[in-house]
């Protein structure tokens, strides 16, 4: 990342618009993921994003100009917990909206021309989409527990599709640029009622433990 930042420089003299964009996975019962599940997944979803923040925010602080920090992160990172199977994606996810919510508190607090945005998405035909995903040697498991139970798993994840459909790679870059563009915050690529829902299931349980005696 920082020889991507040292060419970026030096060949266009600053950064204005940065995307951080990765994201692996596989799905399965939480007590099932094995300790190279959590590193590979971690290592890509996560630490990508924070290996760029980390490089690139004081370049662009430093440059004292308008620019954009944008994080993908998912809308697993704003429902509650994750769907079935998506334990670490879904830490990984929640872990890049919070990192985002605490870069934009820092930035507004020292009054920086740089701003940041967290994309949300929700279903979008990518390869992680479409099953294609290259999982280095390195990562691959030497033992892979299967679970008489993961069709149950799967029979989620193809209703919650059914439910809130996905959309092409190109309608969600044109979401996310207007939401740049409008200088969001929160950039959603889906709004339907399924996602609303999980959404406000979060916050509501969040508020009910404020009542609860």
């Amino acid at each position: 990342v920082e020889a991507l930042a040292k060419k970026a420089l030096d060949t266009y003299g600053a950064v204005h618009l940065l995307f951080n964009n990765a994201a692996v996975g596989n799905s399965k019962y939480t007590w099932n993921y094995t300790l190279k599940d959590w590193e590979w997944q971690l290592g890509v979803c996560l630490f990508g994003v924070i290996h760029g923040v980390r490089i690139f925010t004081p370049i662009m602080l430093k440059q004292d100009t308008e620019c954009h920090i944008v994080n993908i992160a998912s809308i697993e990172g704003l429902v509650f917990g994750s769907g079935p199977g998506g334990a670490v994606y879904g830490v990984s996810k929640h872990g890049v909206v919070s990192l985002s919510e605490t870069l934009k508190y820092e930035l507004e607090l020292i009054n920086a021309k740089l701003k940041v945005s967290v994309v949300c998405p929700g279903w979008v035909k990518t390869r992680i989409f479409l099953g294609d995903i290259h999982r280095p040697e390195e990562f691959q498991n030497d033992e892979i527990k299967e679970d008489s139970r993961d069709e149950i798993i799967y029979a989620n994840m193809e209703a919650s599709v059914e439910d809130s459909p996905p959309i092409s790679a190109e309608d969600s870059a044109k979401i996310i640029f207007q939401g740049i563009k409008e200088e969001k915050f929160y950039i959603l690529t889906h709004k339907d009622q399924l996602i609303k829902g999980l959404v406000k299931e979060r916050f509501d349980a969040i508020l009910k433990a404020f009542d609860d005696d």
